[in-house]
């Protein structure tokens, strides 16, 4: 699977998702803002409340805009099937007879595309299920949703 690709597409994924974010927060900040806000008195907390709605927006989306340069900037590190897994790699797992793939990425957790045929899980490098694929080689075994679950490491690269 072609690495580089991948994340082209992620990257478009999450410029959407980011897309989706900007336009929440331009409406949360217009109803922050807005006449049907204005108190009605003393305990009338509406736009107390939608001033921090707002504010979390703003946040997230800031967030995000750190997370989209990163991974703009990220090179792909090339891995061979018989690497150690670590950040960059692709990996392809299969769990209950299921084949997962999952791309150990610096930011951006969270986001599914689909390439080709399959479905890719980009983790974020610190997340408990990329804590537990890295150092492991394929045909590994790896445990993760608290121990309750047993998968496989299927292919690297």
């Amino acid at each position: 699977m072609d690495k580089v690709a991948v994340i082209r597409a992620v990257i478009e994924k999450f410029r959407a998702t980011m897309a989706d974010h900007e336009s929440a927060a331009g409406a949360a900040r217009e109803g922050a803002t807005g006449d049907e806000v204005s108190s009605d008195g003393k305990y009338d907390t509406r736009a107390t409340e939608a001033s921090y709605l707002a504010r979390g927006h703003a946040m997230q989306y800031e967030a995000m805009l750190e997370d989209l340069r990163t991974l703009e900037a990220y090179r792909v590190p090339d891995y061979e099937s018989d690497e150690e897994i670590g950040t960059g790699a692709l990996v392809e797992v299969t769990v209950n007879r299921a084949k997962n793939f999952y791309f150990i990425l610096p930011r951006g957790g969270g986001i599914d595309t689909a390439f080709g045929k399959h479905a890719v899980t980009v983790i974020n490098a610190r997340s408990p299920i990329a804590r537990e694929l890295k150092g492991k080689y394929k045909g590994d075994t790896f445990l993760f949703a608290d121990g309750q679950m047993k998968g496989k490491i299927a292919n690297v690269c």
